[in-house]
């Protein structure tokens, strides 16, 4: 029989501030915001929050700061994009491409621990097109009903594949010039 180890509590306290942070970093990363008169769905840069997130977290605290991203919005706190909260929002329009983040989150952070660590970029190009593209499906999808099957696709799919695109290359040009350094400046 395998023996469990619990973690120990300074771990525990540690990686909830970590990713109680990041939520706090996407829920700054959301305040730039778009609208769109055709769209019940703005510009956001959430999803760069989102993805560094899951990178720089791992997957699994990635996973944890959009978690808490969701609970905060959830709450009341006016974290979603330009300032939207509470339950009703969540379960509006917009509410599939919110339920979305953690997937994508943790999905980044995965892909980076398990495939791109050899800092290849066609490798971190698809650690963060994948997750993106599946954040976008499910969005699109729960869109649908608000909008129509007709028109969830010009709606919500297509009039943000270009703005998907330009920061997922800007969240690439900042992981691939990002170094860890073994000191991160501190002299022994």
């Amino acid at each position: 029989m395998e023996a469990i180890y619990p973690i120990p509590r300074h771990e525990r306290i540690s990686s909830f501030l970590q990713s109680l942070l990041g939520a706090c970093f996407i829920a700054i990363c959301a305040q730039i915001k778009i609208p769109l008169y055709f769209t019940p769905v703005p510009l956001t840069v959430q999803t760069v929050g989102v993805l560094l997130a899951g990178a720089f977290l791992g997957s699994k605290k990635g996973m944890g700061a959009a978690l808490l991203y969701l609970a905060q919005g959830a709450l009341g706190w006016p974290v979603w994009a330009g300032g939207a909260s509470g339950f009703h929002h969540l379960f509006g329009p917009t509410g599939g491409y919110l339920l979305g983040y953690p997937l994508e989150a943790f999905l980044m952070g995965w892909f980076l621990e398990k495939c791109a660590r050899s800092g290849n970029a066609i490798w971190t190009a698809a650690a963060i097109l994948i997750p993106c593209t599946l954040q976008m499906g499910i969005g699109t999808l729960w869109l649908a009903p608000f909008i129509g099957l007709e028109n969830v696709l010009a709606m919500g799919f297509a009039p943000f594949i270009f703005w998907e695109m330009g920061k997922s290359a800007f969240t690439i040009f900042l992981l691939n010039n990002y170094k860890k350094e073994p000191n991160d400046g501190i002299s022994s």
